[in-house]
This record gives structure tokens, C-alpha cells and sequence, in this order.
């Protein structure tokens, strides 16, 4: 039971109330790397190819994330196509390196005979944060990312 209720049912990955309760206990304890990614050019793949199709990456991509992403990190949909990774005790630099090696991967992934790209904003917890400033830091770095041209890492210390 409490697998399934913090489990996302289409990818596997945790859900959003499992990240939520997550983060709040590493603010009260513990450093962390904190990516926010999103698929790009998604919308496009569900106007194309149909929702069914769409699911599909977003479950191709789920799987890459929980195979490059390091064994103390947690890996959750955020929602839609978009995708959280708090890495325990990570530094920017750590946890920007995850999220170059999570881009390089992805874009090994051909679906539909084009190639897959996320872009991804990276941050770190800070001493005075709470869940909003952390997820308000990283998604102003992911749309930087987008604005910048996609396929790429941001980052707010």
C-alpha cells in the first residue's frame, strides 16, 4: 500500500507527495543537489504521435534517469514532463555533473527517429531555504535552460 502511494503508476518513479514529504525532511537535516528537468519539445511528440505515444517517453525517459542518476539520489515526477532528483549530500558541482550526464544520455535516445533532450536546472540547498526556494531557484534556472536554447544545464547557487 504505501508503495503505490508514493509511486507515480505510469513511470515507476516516486510521486510528487512522496518529493514533497522528502524535501521537507532533508531541509530539516541533511545538503542536497536538487535538479528540475523537463522533457523539451514535449508537447510536440503528444501533438504528433498521440498521448500513448507520449507516455512512452515519458517512460523512456524515466528509466534513463533511474539509471544514470547515483544510488543515493531520489528520482520523482514533478508533473506532466517534468522530473525532480535530490541527491543526498551533493555539492553544485556534483550535482551539475548528474545533470550533464543525464543530458548526454537522454540524447542517445532516438524516439520516432528524433533524438531525445531534457534541460535541466540544478541547485543546492541552502541553511535559510524552505521547499518553495529551493523548487523557485531550480525552476528559474530550468527556464533559463529553455531560454538559452534547450538541451542544456542551468544553475542558481
Amino acid at each position: 500500500m504505501k508503495k503505490l502511494a508514493e509511486t507515480d503508476k505510469l513511470t515507476g518513479l516516486f510521486n510528487r507527495e512522496k518529493l514533497d514529504r522528502t524535501l521537507s525532511s532533508l531541509l530539516k537535516s541533511s545538503n542536497f543537489g536538487f535538479i528540475l528537468l523537463d522533457i523539451d519539445y514535449f508537447k510536440e511528440i503528444n501533438d504528433t504521435y498521440g498521448h500513448l505515444e507520449g507516455d512512452k517517453a515519458l517512460v523512456i525517459v524515466s528509466n534513463k534517469l533511474k539509471s544514470v542518476s547515483p544510488s543515493k539520489a531520489l528520482c520523482a515526477r514533478w508533473g506532466g514532463e517534468e522530473f525532480v532528483i535530490i541527491i543526498e549530500g551533493a555539492t553544485l558541482d556534483e550535482t551539475k555533473e548528474v545533470a550533464t550526464t543525464i543530458i548526454t544520455d537522454i540524447n542517445g535516445i532516438y524516439f520516432h527517429e528524433k533524438r531525445l533532450s531534457v534541460s535541466c536546472g540544478v541547485t543546492i540547498n541552502h541553511s535559510d531555504d524552505n521547499t518553495l526556494t529551493v523548487i523557485e531557484r531550480a525552476d528559474l534556472a530550468l527556464y533559463r535552460a529553455k531560454k538559452n536554447g534547450r538541451n542544456r544545464v542551468e544553475y542558481n547557487e
